[in-house]
């Protein structure tokens, strides 16, 4: 989706080549430069390659690019504070025109096939003629950098990258002319400082007072930009006797400074990297200049106090100090339980590695028990078959037996029981139920032994001669078969 249009300003990577090799001429200066890749550079943008490549096919479009640069400075040789010259509250730049590129072509990177780059040519008029010795100078040091100026209405984000592809908003409008970037390495020269909604946000590339450079630091870039001078005075020998003592007192972070006003008994020190206030009083004695003090300010210039841990009254040198003594001491012993702890580390550590050789063995010993496990379980496996068999042998052995002793129970009873009883005691005969078979015998015989007792009663033969085999008669005492049936 098309967004709000942003500003994106980037550095070049390298110049190529400049001068008059390839085509002499009195009218202008050709310089070539390598302006964008597609490599993912530091502030997370990515340009495809066929976004390089659609720059390259439409001269028509990009033809008569501008080179832009702060004309006033670099024609007065002023090349250490180079920027876009953007204005972030009015969202415009003041830079001025000083050429144009006539061409545009894509190629891939000599070290690496997969990487491709934009190389753009460009001519300097020679009128110009201060302009065009600084840009000499500036290639001859190594110093020529370009940073393109580009909107960018479309791209895609993922995670922490912005991807920007071939769109009808997104193109290269300019190139600027600036000093070199803060970060002195092959990739900081693909930074990008990015322009969102009228601020000017700088991600870690060229930026506007971010070019310098420690060894050339001097008095005049300190306070080039001082809203005020001292017009009584001889400001130039103030300002380096200031100077003098700032780099002397504060070690290695005076170059870090500029200054942001300047009064007739102070200066205020902008922390180009912080944005941090430090105020410097001092006085003017004769021919001498001397500090006074020193101390961080806010906005309005009002001395910064510390205040202690409720947050109430401000400490004192002698509290901080103090403060620093005890935090010190907390220091030591802390760093002594930390020893200890490693210690106790590594007395821990040796144990868990005896322990890691014990589980060790176990495992193996596991392992061991389970392929026996197996072996056994593979041994029944093989005798189940076996097992199977039996089992039906003795089930079917079982069946003969039941059937064979129900055969002989009724032999044994057929001479003692008529057929008749014998198929009415069936159930009896099937389960092999003595106990009741024998019952049955015996009520049979009593009703027999009653029967003869009854005159002229009809006699039925349902017990055979032999029942006194199956039926022991007791005595007559009280309960028996003789005294029920009085036998």
């Amino acid at each position: 989706m098309a967004n709000k249009s942003q500003v994106f300003k980037c550095k070049s990577k390298r110049i190529i080549s400049v001068g008059e090799e390839e085509i002499s001429s009195e009218i202008f200066m050709s310089i070539k430069f390598c302006l964008l890749d597609t490599i993912t550079n530091l502030n997370g943008i990515n340009y495809s390659k066929a976004f390089l490549e659609e720059i390259a096919d439409n001269p028509q479009k990009y033809l008569s690019l501008p080179l832009m640069a702060e004309f006033a400075k670099l024609s007065k040789g002023k090349t250490n504070n180079l920027t876009h010259a953007y204005d972030k509250d009015k969202g415009t730049f003041s830079s001025q025109m000083i050429g144009s590129f006539i061409s545009f072509e894509t190629q891939p990177n000599a070290d690496d096939e997969t990487i491709t780059e934009l190389v753009g040519e460009a001519r300097v008029p020679k009128r110009f003629t201060d302009i065009i010795e600084v840009l000499q100078e500036l290639f001859d040091t190594g110093n020529l950098t370009l940073s393109y100026e580009m909107s960018i209405g479309e791209y895609k984000q993922v995670g922490q990258i912005k991807y920007v592809d071939v769109s009808e908003f997104n193109y290269l409008f300019a190139m600027a002319c600036v000093t070199s970037p803060a970060v002195l390495s092959a990739h900081s020269l693909t930074l990008v400082a990015q322009i969102m909604e009228g601020e000017n946000i700088i991600e870690g590339g060229e930026k506007e007072n971010m070019q310098r450079n420690k060894e050339t630091f001097t008095a005049e870039m300190m306070f080039e930009n001082s809203k005020i001078n001292l017009a009584e005075l001889d400001i130039c020998q103030v300002k380096t006797k200031l100077f003098n003592q700032l780099r002397e007192n504060m070690d290695d972070n005076y170059w870090m400074y500029d200054s942001q006003d300047i009064g007739v008994d102070y200066v205020i020190l902008k922390n180009y990297s912080t944005a941090d206030l430090v105020k410097v009083e001092f006085k003017v004695e004769n021919n001498d200049v001397t500090i006074i003090d020193t101390y961080d300010v806010d906005k309005t210039y009002v001395k910064k106090v510390i205040p202690n841990e409720g947050g109430e009254d401000p400490m004192t040198i002698a509290e901080l100090n103090a403060q620093i003594v005890t935090m010190t001491a907390e220091a030591v012993v802390l760093n002594a339980t930390i020893e200890t702890n490693k210690t106790e580390l590594a007395e821990v550590n040796e144990k868990l590695v005896a322990k890691d050789v014990e589980i060790a063995s176990i495992n193996t010993n596991l392992t061991t028990v389970s392929e026996t496990l197996l072996a056994k379980t593979a041994e029944v496996e093989a005798f189940a078959p076996i097992k199977a068999a039996h089992e039906t042998m003795l089930a079917e052995k079982a069946t003969e037996k039941l059937v064979a002793d129900k055969v002989a129970l009724k032999e044994k009873f057929s001479k003692v029981l008529s057929a008749e009883v014998i198929i009415e005691m069936a159930e009896a005969f099937e389960n092999l139920d003595e106990s009741k078979i024998n019952a049955k015998i015996v009520e049979l015989a009593m009703a027999t032994a009653n029967a003869t007792k009854v005159p002229n009663a009809k006699k039925e033969v349902t017990l055979a001669s032999r029942i006194v085999d199956n039926v022991k008669m007791s005595g007559a005492e009280p309960g028996s078969l003789k005294e029920k049936y009085s036998i």
